[in-house]
């Protein structure tokens, strides 16, 4: 107990020493803080002034992606109806449409709202990052196309009576993931 206390109190001298030994802040040193705290907060909110217009105009146009969205959607349905007489196919054009729609809408915000940020940059970007997730998700994108190919060669349809190593079935429904 005795040596814990000596370790305390040589700890209090030690740090009264350092508090003693710095210097005390003027009013000259406070003002100039002041100052640079204010003038920091003007810049940020100058920033976010600037930047405002951008943001609004970027979500204007998200809004009208999202409209234009449902509108492609439709339109896009209506005519695979007519051309491709599989309905996993005109569901996986449907989709296929609606995502590049979206990630045309995003792209564009994002180049509103950083200008400094060419499209360049963000095909760029989009490509190694491709590359990432395809490297990840292999085996996912492996049965992703093969569910396309059993899609669109059609060896068998809904009904067929089918017989697969030791397993045998009626195919039930045919999607991209599952058969």
């Amino acid at each position: 107990m005795l040596i814990l206390l000596s370790r305390v109190s040589i700890c209090q001298r030690f740090y009264t020493v350092l508090i003693l030994r710095l210097p005390s802040p003027s009013a000259d040193f406070m003002n100039e803080l002041l100052e640079t705290v204010n003038r920091s907060l003007l810049s940020w909110v100058s920033q976010i002034i600037e930047l405002l217009p951008r943001v609004v105009f970027a979500l204007i146009i998200l809004l009208m992606m999202r409209y234009s969205v449902k509108l492609i959607k439709r339109l896009i349905r209506l005519s695979s109806e007519r051309f491709l007489h599989n309905v996993s196919l005109q569901l996986l054009l449907v989709q296929i449409c609606s995502v590049a729609v979206w990630v045309i809408g995003i792209l564009i915000a994002c180049t509103l709202v950083f200008p400094s940020l060419r499209l360049g940059d963000i095909i760029g970007f989009l490509g190694l990052s491709s590359v990432a997730v395809g490297f990840t998700f292999q085996d996912i994108f492996k049965n992703f196309l093969a569910g396309i190919l059993l899609l669109l060669n059609e060896p068998f349809r809904v009904g067929d009576q089918v017989i697969i190593s030791d397993f045998e079935g009626t195919v039930e429904s045919i999607t991209i993931r599952s058969t």
